[in-house]
């Protein structure tokens, strides 16, 4: 079982007064010391129940079950920083300019996708290079469209990663999740059970980050996971005004935070965002392996100009991220004690299939804190690694590719690649509207 502190169930929440507010934002109380309490017949104190017993079935793979991803393993000697410099895609090349193109795909993936082992390793990865030389071989000449289709569906039929990008296209898959039968919450905010299939996504447009009062309650939105230590560009500004909300609602009994579209960005924010908000740092329920030593990561990560517009302090990643060696060549990340850690506010975060990525761990990360709840739609299945390397170009070709030292390993069934996280409460309509209505059900204001 996981290890559990504080308290189990929200069973009454009891706060008087308006609390000071930012500058753009109105306290959210009904009326001068008004006082909010749950009831008891709404169905919320069964939901936020249902939730505790999932959230102690979800255990972070033992630490043992991991080494065998990263045996076997060879320090780095590809270089791949030089490929980050925009190269005129060719129309046609040559069979031996595709050649050295995939060659030198080839070692990149070997030695620096972090995925490398977990889809199989030289066993699997090496015939593959070896039948698409051989295919390469047919042809004197290749259109570009050709050569980028031809390594896209060899390496695709063991490939599921939606970091993984070769030619603008996302090697992931996406699958729909089991119509099983769902506790729901309709626009009205009445729970019932379903087995409605998934509706089709569309995006939402909103701000890139507010903070709002809905009918007596704090609604945070952010739509990108930005880094707020860098100097510029990445959404800083945005990713800063996100954790002084934190600060801001730090008294206040309920808060809903609407991740919905949130395409992701950095990892590390959500983190920092319930740290500011709880005073805890919240471990994820998965490990990450960095496939390059310890040395290697501590000195790129202290390396960084300040002037990068993804910049994090060196303090940041060993506070939030927890970096120790695995073996000669790589590192492992977020080695925290798989706890649940105590909250007495009410937390909610809103997803939908547009939630990847950082997004998705920030939802990973409410299953490890008390009386939080995932409401909305299944995310995209975004976060088995990462994108380290977002835009590369092939020097001959000019073929795009994207992909990621790193690997997560998640609890089984628990963020599926492709499927994603699956939300404790179901939502066929408008997520935030069923939230708000479900509230209002639930709580009374005195």
């Amino acid at each position: 079982m996981k290890f559990r502190i504080g308290l189990i169930l929200l069973a009454l929440l009891l706060f008087s007064g308006c609390r000071a507010a930012l500058h753009e934002w109105q306290p959210c109380c009904r009326a001068d010391e008004a006082a909010l309490v749950l009831g008891e017949d709404a169905g919320l104190a069964d939901a936020l129940e249902a939730a505790r017993l999932r959230r102690e079935g979800i255990l972070k793979v033992p630490k043992e079950d991991i080494l065998p991803l990263v045996q076997g393993r060879e320090e780095q000697t590809v270089d791949i920083s030089r490929l980050a410099s925009a190269v005129r895609r060719a129309e046609i090349i040559a069979y031996s300019a595709a050649l050295e193109d995939f060659n030198l795909l080839a070692d990149i993936i070997r030695q620096i996708y972090g995925a490398y082992n977990y889809f199989g390793g030289d066993g699997v990865f090496l015939p593959i290079f070896d039948e698409v030389r051989a295919t390469l071989q047919l042809r004197e000449y290749w259109p570009t469209s050709d050569f980028a289709t031809l390594i896209f569906d060899a390496l695709s039929e063991n490939i599921n990663d939606n970091h993984f990008m070769l030619d603008d296209e996302l090697m992931g898959n996406e699958f729909a999740p089991e119509e099983n039968f769902r506790l729901s919450l309709s626009d009205a905010g009445e729970f019932y059970y379903s087995n409605q299939p998934q509706k089709p996504f569309e995006r939402l447009e909103f701000e890139n980050v507010s903070l709002r009062c809905h009918y007596g309650f704090p609604v945070i939105t952010i739509r990108q996971m930005g880094f707020p230590d860098g100097r510029r560009g990445s959404h800083g500004a945005d990713a800063r005004r996100f954790l002084s909300y934190a600060v801001a609602l730090r008294d206040e009994p309920v808060i809903i935070v609407d991740i919905r579209s949130n395409g992701g960005g950095n990892g590390n924010l959500p983190i920092r965002w319930l740290h500011a908000l709880t005073g805890e740092i919240i471990a994820g329920n998965y490990w990450g392996i960095e496939g390059r030593s310890y040395e290697s990561f501590v000195d790129a990560v202290k390396n960084q100009g300040r002037n990068n517009p993804f910049y994090s302090s060196y303090e940041n990643f060993r506070v939030y991220v927890q970096p120790e060696p695995l073996g000669e060549y790589n590192t492992l990340l977020h080695n925290l004690p798989d706890e649940i850690v105590a909250n007495n506010q009410l937390l909610i975060l809103l997803i939908d299939r547009g939630t990847a990525s950082a997004a998705e761990g920030f939802a990973d990360l409410a299953f490890n804190l008390e009386n939080a709840l995932v409401i909305g739609q299944n995310t995209a299945g975004a976060l088995h690694t990462n994108m380290t390397y977002p835009r590369r170009y092939l020097p001959n070709s000019g073929i795009t590719f994207g992909l990621g030292r790193g690997i997560h390993i998640h609890p089984p069934g628990h963020l599926p690649e492709g499927i994603g996280i699956t939300p404790d409460i179901w939502t066929d309509g408008d997520a935030l509207k069923a939230t708000l209505a479900m509230l209002n059900k639930n709580f009374i204001w005195e």
